[in-house]
């Protein structure tokens, strides 16, 4: 499984991103395919300590899907908060 996504400031507490997946999950190496990709765009609303909402609208060859999440994917360490939500911009 590969995946890239880039994310944009659009306000301070609110980022654009878009994402490109390739891949599967497999039991073994030799069934990994990279051939199947899905791609995507999302919106995340965030504190300076957390994530507080995440929408995401994705297309692979099964059609679109919709992910909304109120939880925060990437629990932060303490010494990580001060650095680790600031807005990433390419």
């Amino acid at each position: 499984m590969a995946n890239a996504e880039s994310r944009w400031a659009l306000f301070r507490d609110i980022d654009l991103a878009a994402f490109f997946d390739a891949g599967n999950v497999a039991a073994r190496p030799g069934d990994l395919n990279l051939h199947k990709t899905s791609w995507g765009v999302g919106v995340r609303l965030h504190s300076r300590r957390s994530t507080l909402v995440r929408a995401d609208v994705g297309h692979s060859r099964e059609g679109f899907q919709v992910y909304v999440s109120m939880t925060d994917s990437f629990r932060l360490k303490r010494l990580d908060r001060l650095t680790a939500n600031t807005p990433f911009v390419a």
